[in-house]
């Protein structure tokens, strides 16, 4: 095997490796938002009930999650 071959292999493999990485990362990060996005979904009525401002803020905080987890989700795979 000559010298660029060996390169292109360890570069390959690199590259797989730090892919997996994100990989896990991602998958943490998108665990992450589910658990507070269920959080707010549970308390929604309870926080959004306090004021108008309060609804608003939770509601655009769900928004917000959900379009992230797409985003991320949509990168993983």
């Amino acid at each position: 095997m000559d010298a660029n071959n060996k390169n292109v292999i360890f570069a390959l493999s690199l590259r797989q490796e730090i892919s997996m990485s994100n990989d896990k990362e991602l998958k943490a990060r998108i665990k992450e938002l589910e658990e507070d996005l269920q959080f707010y979904l549970r308390r929604h009525h309870q926080l959004s009930s306090r004021s108008r401002n309060m609804k608003a803020v939770v509601e655009a905080e769900i928004k917000r999650l959900e379009e992230e987890i797409k985003s991320l989700g949509g990168k993983l795979y």
